[in-house]
């Protein structure tokens, strides 16, 4: 008897921060995502921003589903639990799921 086994999904990380228009302001979540990187290269990572920085959520989660993708992990980058994390995000992962049922 042959036995298949079904490979794991690939899961890849969003590190979703706040945004801004300085630049430097990114450094932080893109030395996270570097370090996933190093310590895990087979595992997809890249950064998405709420407002004012590019990519945004959908965007990110678009790259990373060409990608192969069939997880995502959404990592809030945010030190307090305001509006963006309470609301904004939850309705943003939603829209996600609605337009890609399958991931």
């Amino acid at each position: 008897m042959k036995m298949t086994t079904t490979p794991e999904p690939i899961c890849g990380v969003i590190l979703l921060g706040h945004g801004s228009r300085d630049p430097l302001w990114r450094a932080p979540i893109e030395a996270v995502q570097a370090r996933i990187a190093q310590a895990q290269p087979q595992t997809p990572c890249c950064c998405a921003y709420l407002e004012l920085t590019e990519p945004g959520l959908a965007e990110a989660a678009d790259q990373l589903i060409a990608q192969g993708v069939r997880q995502l992990r959404i990592t809030p980058m945010f030190l307090g639990t305001g509006k963006h994390a309470r609301e904004d995000i939850p309705r943003l992962v939603a829209d996600l799921q609605a337009r890609h049922p399958d991931v």
